[in-house]
């Protein structure tokens, strides 16, 4: 029997600075879990958070931090490296790596990224099969990815530079392949929004410095802090409407930028909210986790949570009714009737950290997906109002994983083999 779950409607606060709790950050690649597991326990039992150091934060690193005043953060080019993916003989996907996002230029191509350890890892669907793409940076961790068209796409992340420092990339794809990639002398890459060809937003955090937001135009990359005594300390779901219309998401507060500055619009909410997805600029959602201090053993903050704008109107609705504890690490829609959210779990398994959680909203309201899957997603995508995909890894408590594709076929999840 479907359950319901309790919902809270706020009005538009006035826009306002609040000071930000600082969490963890993400991380999806398995090597770095283990090289960081004596730094962030939880995050590498969940394999959800990297505290990473921003280059020059005064360890080697020869980097600066993201000032709080737009700085030119771009580099010069990047080696594009032969990288070989091994592949799981159980499965048929790449053994010991993690996919992170994905993104579709329709129901016949699509892109997901993540890291093995050979470094970046970049998975093309043809309409037939998922197959690697044997291009990449050696050393490099995907964790964002998005399009514009079929020859245009767009993916971002860290490269590790060894001792605790990471140095951000931007990767460019058309076709099934890599075109081009760049370096910026900044850390903590996560997610990626381009509105045009030439221009975009990408966001991203440090364990020392917070929230930044990038943003690119004609080829020059800037960076501005939003962290600080009232900012941002996290920041993980971005939406990019246009050059002057932008929503980021992170710990306790949702900013947004307008006439040329940033502004919490909503701080509804006490948790994390770690997805965002737009069907229109009245028709917005952000997804994550509530904050429960009692159940935030093992990575999980609380219940899930979501919410919606209308345009006038910020919506927090709270699905503790629907799955007691869990997070939302993706959130794809295909009408503003029907949608998905990916997450995890607990796992009941000894071996595996977590479960999938899929939440389908139909028609106001969100339903937990019965079948189990021992996939932590973190990216969705639909492909049509009853199709689409998710990825992820299958992690064990040892630190190992294997890459995950979930398929959504007649609103029925299974797990892809090729």
């Amino acid at each position: 029997m479907h359950q319901t779950e309790s919902s809270q409607t706020t009005a538009t606060p006035n826009a306002r600075i609040i000071k930000i709790t600082r969490r963890p950050y993400p991380v999806i690649a398995a090597a770095l879990l283990m090289a960081l597991l004596t730094v962030a326990l939880v995050g590498a039992l969940t394999g959800r958070f990297r505290p990473t150091l921003a280059p020059g934060s005064g360890t080697a690193g020869p980097y600066p931090r993201p000032t709080t005043s737009n700085e030119v953060v771009t580099t010069g080019p990047l080696a594009i490296s032969q990288l070989q993916t091994t592949l799981d003989p159980a499965t048929g996907l790449p053994a010991n790596g993690a996919l992170s996002d994905i993104w579709f230029s329709g129901p016949n191509d699509g892109y997901a990224v993540g890291s093995q350890p050979a470094g970046t890892l970049i998975m093309h669907y043809d309409g037939q099969r998922w197959s690697p793409i044997n291009e990449g940076i050696t050393g490099g961790d995907l964790l964002g990815v998005w399009g514009l068209s079929a020859s245009d796409i767009w993916a971002v992340g860290d490269e590790d530079l060894g001792a605790g420092n990471f140095q951000g990339i931007v990767v460019h794809l058309a076709d099934g392949h890599v075109k081009d990639a760049i370096r910026l002398n900044l850390s903590g890459l996560s997610k990626i929004r381009m509105i045009s060809p030439t221009e975009g937003w990408a966001i991203g955090q440090t364990e020392a410095d917070g929230a930044f937001v990038a943003h690119v135009k004609d080829g020059i990359w800037t960076s501005l802090n939003l962290s600080g005594p009232s900012g941002l300390r996290d920041a993980h779901g971005l939406v990019a409407l246009s050059p002057n219309d932008v929503y980021i998401a992170g710990s306790q507060a949702i900013f947004r930028r307008q006439n040329d500055q940033w502004q919490i619009v909503d701080s509804s909410f006490k948790g994390d909210m770690l997805a965002a997805a737009m069907l229109s600029p009245t028709d917005c959602w952000f997804g994550g986790a509530g904050l429960d201090p009692g159940k935030r053993a093992n990575g999980f903050g609380g219940s899930p949570e979501v919410i919606h704008y209308d345009g006038t109107t910020w919506k927090l609705t709270n699905l503790h009714s629907v799955v007691p504890v869990g997070n939302i690490y993706g959130l794809a829609f295909a009408s503003p009737t029907h949608g998905w959210a990916v997450g995890d779990i607990p796992s009941t398994d000894p071996h595996i950290t977590s479960n999938a959680l899929l939440l389908e909203y139909t028609n106001g309201a969100w339903y937990q997906y019965p079948k189990p899957l021992q996939v932590d997603p973190s990216g969705v995508v639909m492909t049509s109002d009853t199709d689409g995909w998710a990825v992820g890894a299958t992690r064990k408590i040892d630190g190992a994983s294997t890459a995950a594709i979930l398929r959504l076929q007649n609103d029925r999840w299974s797990l892809y083999h090729p």
